[in-house]
């Protein structure tokens, strides 16, 4: 006796071998990761960890270890990989918005709408085809651009159940802030450098014999700068004693107010929250 299928199959023609080859041939030719799946998700979560690692390595080998170009070889690998794979992975559906997973033409031309150009700029080897001598040592911040990958996962922590909403969401901008001041660190001292260590760099007026001393005093010493002058402290020991160096403070001190008034905004939401 046929089964349902069978019928299904007899009155339109077509035999049951002919659509499993259909099929077959199908899910060989098409080569689809579903963003869904384990595998995938293990991946994604390792791309995330990589590039929170990429975001302290990158500045601090710029400022402090400029003469290892290859320090950050085997990260890119992972980065490369990872853009060469997105092409395959299923694009999940948002609203009423509808994408044929099944077509890789259709989940390049989502991935090109702007991350695949991001991912691009954050592997592109700047400092081999142009040097890393002065100013062009910032094109390797363009790495930073990684960092893409990383909060997403925090957002995507907020959803599972067992998670702590209000100490993640700490995390989080404890994250920004030990970011920005890290960043900020290395900039200042990488600008000292540029301009040689020389009489109108912050080094020579405020830390003279700092470019001598050890990597760890370096670093230190500007980290100690951008905590006071990113958190308004400002003792004055340490000030900015030429253009770019007083560009970049202003900057800093600029996106220290953003991330301040962003904080202040999520104080008062958990406030709302739990007078409700």
């Amino acid at each position: 006796m046929l089964t349902e299928v069978e019928k299904i199959a007899a009155e339109l023609d077509i035999s049951l071998s002919e659509v499993d080859e259909e099929s077959t041939f199908e899910e060989k030719t098409t080569c689809i990761i579903s963003h869904e799946s384990k595998s995938y998700y293990i991946w994604w979560t390792l791309i995330a960890i990589l590039s929170m690692v990429s975001g302290f390595t990158t500045p601090l080998a710029m400022a402090f270890y400029p003469e290892i170009k290859n320090a950050e070889l085997p990260l890119d690998i992972f980065f490369y990989v990872d853009i060469v794979m997105t092409f395959f992975v299923s694009v999940p559906h948002r609203g009423l918005e509808k994408v044929n997973t099944t077509e890789h033409f259709k989940i390049a031309l989502k991935y090109a709408e702007l991350y695949l150009w991001l991912d691009i700029l954050s592997v592109f080897p700047f400092e081999r085809i142009f040097g890393d001598e002065g100013y062009f040592q910032f094109l390797r911040l363009f790495r930073l651009f990684r960092l893409r990958r990383f909060f997403p996962l925090l957002v995507k922590l907020e959803k599972v159940s067992w998670m702590p909403y209000f100490w993640l969401s700490m995390f989080k901008y404890l994250m920004m802030a030990v970011y920005n001041s890290h960043w900020s660190a290395c900039i200042f001292f990488t600008l000292a450098e540029i301009h040689n260590f020389d009489d109108s760099s912050w080094v020579f007026n405020n830390s003279p014999g700092l470019e001598d001393e050890p990597t760890s005093t370096q670093y230190v010493t500007s980290l100690y700068w951008a905590i006071t002058t990113l958190t308004t402290v400002g003792y004055g020991d340490i000030s900015p004693q030429n253009n770019d160096e007083r560009a970049w403070v202003q900057s800093a001190q600029f996106q220290s107010q953003l991330l301040n008034l962003r904080m202040k905004f999520c104080g008062r939401m958990f406030d709302n929250i739990t007078c409700r």
